[in-house]
């Protein structure tokens, strides 16, 4: 891996907010999956956490937004 793939990896890094914001939702809803293991009544995206800093990757956002079915329901 380059350093220019890295920084790609890094820029497709969201926050808390961002990740909230991408899923047109509030950042406590977000935050409060985390702890539940639940979003929206589905199993929450995957996130990464470095000491206090929670991230979303882009990837995963998208591969749980595309795993609901059209009525929100998990689609596996």
């Amino acid at each position: 891996m380059t350093p220019n793939d890295t920084n790609t990896e890094l820029k497709l890094l969201l926050s808390n907010n961002e990740a909230a914001t991408a899923l047109n939702i509030a950042p406590i809803t977000l935050r409060i999956s985390r702890s539940t293991g639940s979003l929206l009544g589905v199993p929450a995206p995957k996130h990464i956490k470095f000491a206090k800093a929670v991230r979303y990757r882009l990837k995963d956002i998208q591969e749980w937004l595309d795993a609901l079915d059209t009525d929100g329901k998990e689609g596996m």
